[in-house]
């Protein structure tokens, strides 16, 4: 929805907000407000339609630009009793040029619950749409990291593209003293396009969530346009939270165990169950991946975090045109964090492998790789400085085939100002 379309939704929800605190209920809102300035060296972003891995991006691979943004991200968290509550998460964004996407939307929006079990058991549930709880990296409030600025490529694909319209169950097991194991399950739709910006344009890094039914733009492929094999595709890109168009439910499920302050391991299996036929102007990607995460905290100040993904995603037949790719995507970080100061060190690897050999679209292969350093300064817990210097190496031999430029190595400068919120 356009930013203009929000505010009666948004009316909607800070009404039933108010009812609830009159009701007796609690009421908390949480999130943070940025503003942001940013130099770039790069070619154009996917945003606008280009090829560029960033979310900002310049006219050529060796050119620089720079730009100012603003963001906000607001939770509100309603809780009637004790038993059960609703969480709404929006966005709103003043960014660089976007040929298509939303100004403002919601990201998450679902009703949860929790009871006591046995001992120290717990189960919980939630109902509605919201983000799969994967994330090593981004642990704090409205999926936001403590780490860096610019999320890596796996979690940056997670927030453009993954996301459960549905149910999830979870038990939480107490173990010995303190210990924890947590399995969960659950069943989703409206995330049938999933894939599609990876197959197309490849994997990038940045940190924005895309709202439910927001539409991205796609890169101006020869096999997206008049006359190409995939030319039925929407013009205007794709949506990646929206109806469900096959009507197949997909499903999720993940074992965490956690020892708190000190270390979580979690495996989760994510698929979608797409049929790859074409709906109503988009297809439904058959996506499928594992995700292996892990962090240690060695004392209060280190932090090691990392994630491994490994998946495959394709969508048509091989009697017409298809596309079938293996996902492959990891990164580790190292944070250390004396008092008011934080320094992180993160490194990605991510890559695609061509697996449909069909003469009718791209080679859709590539290999890329970044390093982000990141240096906050929180003089106290609603106020964030942060510098964040990235730089990323990948090339794109599907643009080359297309007529343009196969270089989509980035860098980036990012210096912002945040203010969390906590009322």
């Amino acid at each position: 929805m356009r930013k203009r379309d929000c505010f009666p939704a948004l009316a909607a929800v800070l009404g039933a907000a108010v009812s609830a605190v009159a009701a007796g209920g609690e009421l908390s809102v949480t999130g943070y407000l940025a503003a942001r300035g940013l130099a770039v060296r790069g070619q154009p972003s996917w945003l606008a339609g280009g090829f560029g891995r960033l979310a900002a991006g310049a006219e050529a691979p060796d050119d620089e630009d720079a730009f100012a943004l603003g963001l906000a991200h607001v939770a509100l968290d309603l809780r009637p009793s004790e038993l059960f509550g609703f969480y709404v998460h929006g966005a709103a964004r003043a960014e660089p040029d976007v040929r298509e996407g939303d100004e403002a939307g919601f990201v998450e929006a679902f009703v949860y619950g929790s009871a006591r079990a046995r001992r120290a058991d717990v189960f919980r549930w939630r109902l509605g749409h919201f983000i799969l709880p994967t994330s090593r990296e981004n642990v704090e409030v409205a999926w936001s990291s403590p780490y860096t600025i610019t999320f890596s490529a796996l979690n940056s694909w997670i927030g453009e593209e993954v996301r459960l319209t549905g149910v999830l169950t979870e038990y939480s097991l107490g173990v010995g003293a303190v210990d924890e194991l947590r399995l969960g399950a659950g069943a989703f739709g409206g995330n049938d396009a999933a894939g599609a910006l990876l197959a197309w344009r490849g994997w990038s890094l940045g940190d924005r969530l895309t709202p439910f039914g927001e539409l991205l733009a796609l890169p101006p492929l020869d096999s997206l346009a008049g006359g190409g094999p995939f030319d039925r595709q929407l013009d205007r890109g794709t949506q990646p939270f929206g109806s469900d168009l096959d009507g197949r439910a997909g499903w999720a499920a993940y074992l965490r165990y956690a020892r708190p302050q000190r270390t979580t391991l979690q495996w989760t299996h994510y698929d979608n169950r797409g049929d790859r036929g074409l709906h109503r102007g988009e297809y439904a990607w058959e996506t499928e991946l594992d995700l292996l995460g892990a962090d240690l905290h060695l004392g209060d100040a280190f932090t090691l975090a990392g994630e491994l993904l490994d998946g495959s995603t394709g969508m048509g037949f091989r009697a017409d045109a298809m596309v079938q790719l293996d996902l492959r995507a990891a990164y580790l970080l190292a944070s250390w964090r004396p008092g008011s100061f934080r320094v992180t060190l993160r490194h990605d690897r991510f890559e695609t492998v061509d697996r449909d050999l069909t003469p009718r679209g791209e080679d859709n292969d590539e290999d890329g790789r970044a390093w982000t350093l990141a240096f906050f300064w929180e003089p106290d817990e609603r106020w964030r400085l942060g510098l964040e210097l990235l730089d990323l190496r990948a090339a794109r031999p599907a643009a080359a085939q297309s007529g343009f430029d196969p270089d989509t190595d980035a860098r980036s400068l990012i210096l912002e100002l945040r203010y969390y919120l906590d009322w």
